[in-house]
């Protein structure tokens, strides 16, 4: 039988700096760091299916999404080419695109990740839990998601000023990708307000707020303050301390 590693999701708007906060956490306390957007990222940007999911971009041109079903029949010629290859394919278009992928498979794939992960440091004692960045998004998801669902044990929520975080990538991203984001952002702030009620109501929540005179040192001092507090992350981490800035 598969050990479930205690999952901590990890979510905030838009370059918050939840990332490096993320990482850091995992880093220190023990926890596997799972990146919803680098995963995907990832998956999409092998060098083979990339090219395949550019040719078959091509042959039907008009910068729409391809269903599956069209990328399978062309493959349906070439055997030789494996499913997870031809899912891989399918998904760059969504990257190239500039798309969110939906839940009905983002969330498969992101399960299946999270089963691996079980299967190969379940009972490694290596990690006291998955620390999952960016998950969930939206309250639909969580509940779609049932095996993240059982296995989730504290959802962090980080918050900031909507100026912290457009001056981010507005500094490093041209005038489309700064428009993708800013939807991505407003979209996801709509969605925030359920999210924590929800997340209260269960006693899952550590909802920390990060206001834009704060250092990502000083972020990240604050966070960990608010998780010393909580008596879940305790009995995933054990004794908790509270580091020397």
């Amino acid at each position: 039988m598969i050990k479930m590693l205690p999952i901590i999701s990890f979510v905030g708007l838009l370059s918050s700096g939840k990332d490096a906060l993320g990482r850091r956490l995992a880093r220190e306390f023990e926890l596997y760091y799972l990146s919803v957007a680098d995963f995907f990222r990832f998956m999409c940007n092998d060098p083979f299916p990339r090219l395949l999911a550019e040719g078959v971009m091509r042959m039907f041109e008009g910068g729409q999404l391809i269903p599956m079903e069209e990328f399978q029949k062309v493959f349906a010629s070439f055997p030789g080419v494996p499913p997870p290859v031809i899912d891989a394919a399918y998904l760059r278009q969504f990257e190239v695109l500039r798309k969110t992928l939906p839940p009905s498979i983002a969330i498969p794939l992101l399960e299946n990740k999270i089963k691996e992960i079980n299967n190969e440091f379940g009972y490694a004692h290596t990690h006291k839990g998955i620390l999952l960045d960016g998950f969930p998004r939206e309250m639909d998801h969580f509940r779609a998601a049932e095996t993240i669902n059982k296995s989730t044990e504290l959802v962090i929520v980080l918050e900031c000023p909507e100026k912290l975080g457009t001056s981010r990538y507005h500094r490093h991203a041209n005038s489309e990708v700064i428009s993708a984001l800013s939807d991505r952002r407003r979209e996801f702030e709509c969605n925030v307000p359920d999210l924590v009620k929800e997340f209260r109501t269960r006693k899952m929540l550590v909802n920390v707020v990060r206001n834009s005179f704060m250092t990502d040192a000083e972020a990240y001092e604050t966070l960990i303050q608010a998780l010393s507090a909580n008596e879940k992350w305790k009995a995933i981490i054990g004794p908790v301390y509270l580091p020397l800035f």
